[in-house]
């Protein structure tokens, strides 16, 4: 069986950004490594605690009711320090 154009496409896709990055990492120093590792773990911080979709907290829904609701239908209410900020 011979791989769809889109394997093809992605198995390069995936070969250049893989050298790029070996070539670039080469010219960094290991402080510009350990600044470049800080900043990507601050981005997945951010993106995991983000409320989904249009989820805004508000006095009204901060009641317990609503958020077991919210809970049950999967969107994970905000917590204390996600209000604060």
């Amino acid at each position: 069986m011979t791989p769809s154009n889109n394997q093809v496409r992605y198995a390069v896709q995936d070969r250049t950004t893989q050298r790029t990055e070996k070539v670039v990492s080469q010219h960094l120093t290991s402080v510009e490594h350990s600044i470049i590792k800080e900043e990507k773990k601050k981005i997945a911080q951010k993106s995991s605690r983000q409320p989904s979709g249009l989820y805004r907290p508000s006095s009204i829904l901060s009641t317990d009711s609503t958020r077991s609701t919210l809970y049950e239908a999967g969107t994970m209410p905000p917590t204390k320090e996600d209000w604060q900020q």
